[in-house]
């Protein structure tokens, strides 16, 4: 078991013994100043965290501790997807798509999120999960936790199918879950999200030869 943070913000997979789902962290944006960046009006930034808006929490190790990462994800994403301000923010990302292109809707999120999330490790010894409209207008960067956390709620606001797909791909630690990343659909069929990967492309992911375990999915809608 871990201690963790848990609250309004979402975090990831960084640096620290145990993989993904040692320790959860959220925190808050509520007070943020709104300032207009493309079109876009982003709070970008906001005062110092405030600790009452945190609370610390302890997650399991192995599965159980990821399929909790995981869940706190989806709360985070569902959260962020039923908020008017962020729905609207997700609006302006694909306003440029044709109706009903699910291939530009989904290729258009993953860019998006490639280009103006700048990927950084959590705090050590920390599993830090952030909340998707922190990640957005606040800090601005994350890792695969909260970039996954990000695109699902992105998806969901904008009336979409999304979920996560952890996999195990570290030989050294063949019980521990050390990546993770959002799909979406197309045409019927689940594509891989992962805005970590360079060049980010749909449908993208590790290959199958490369788990040392079965795959954790979470269908968040």
């Amino acid at each position: 078991m871990s201690l963790g943070w848990l609250h309004g913000v979402p975090g990831g997979t960084g640096r620290r013994p145990g993989g993904l789902g040692r320790v959860v962290g959220l925190s808050s944006f509520d007070q943020a100043t709104p300032v207009k960046i493309d079109g876009i009006p982003r709070p970008v930034s906001a005062p110092a965290a405030d600790p009452a808006t945190f609370r610390r929490v302890k997650i399991a190790h192995g599965k159980r501790g990821t399929d909790e990462t995981l869940n706190a994800m989806a709360e985070l994403a569902i959260e962020a997807s039923q908020d008017p301000y962020f729905v609207e923010f997700a609006r302006s990302i694909v306003r440029d798509c044709p109706s009903r292109d699910e291939e530009c809707v989904l290729t258009t999120v993953l860019e998006w999120a490639a280009e103006h999330i700048k990927y950084n490790f959590d705090p050590m010894f920390m599993e830090w999960v952030q909340s998707p409209g922190w990640l957005a207008f606040v800090s601005g960067e994350g890792d695969c936790d909260d970039l996954s956390c990000f695109i699902v709620a992105v998806l969901l606001a904008l009336g979409r199918s999304a979920g996560f797909k952890a996999v195990a791909v570290e030989r050294g630690k063949p019980d521990e879950y050390s990546h993770v990343f959002a799909w979406g659909v197309v045409n019927g069929r689940k594509v891989a999200l992962d805005a970590v990967m360079r060049p980010p492309r749909l449908g993208q992911e590790p290959p199958a030869s490369a788990y040392v375990m079965e795959p954790n999915l979470l269908a968040v809608a």
